[in-house]
């Protein structure tokens, strides 16, 4: 699997710099599709979504967060936009210090158990 690396995004500001320019999901997608020098069709190719697609979500008629994961993540990765960010998680996570050690499987096993299936 690659690796991508999100890069923050930055809001612009006004132009005395104190104040940040609000941007909902379309102005960020395009703000970041322009400053990555990408057309909606590049995009939308490497999503491997179709391009009707991607110009809903980034015109506004449909919201990122309201895509199926696959579309969501795909278009972040693209854009090297952390989907946290985009879709505005505010889940709390556990605390790793709670969680319990994951069971460990002995693959060998569980691929001569499938292999017996298939016989």
């Amino acid at each position: 699997m690659s690796k991508f690396t999100f890069v923050p995004f930055e809001f612009p500001t006004s132009p005395d710099g104190q104040y940040f320019v609000g941007l909902d999901d379309k102005g960020i997608l395009r703000s970041r599709r322009e400053q990555l020098g990408m057309t909606q069709q590049e995009v939308a190719n490497r999503a491997g979504i179709k391009l009707p697609q991607y110009q809903r979500i980034e015109s506004g008629e449909r919201q990122l967060s309201g895509c199926s994961m696959r579309i969501g993540l795909a278009i972040c990765a693209v854009l090297l936009l952390d989907p946290y960010e985009q879709v505005h998680v505010s889940a709390v996570p556990p605390d790793p210090a709670t969680m319990k050690p994951q069971r460990q499987v002995d693959i060998w096993k569980v691929s001569e158990r499938a292999e017996e299936r298939n016989v």
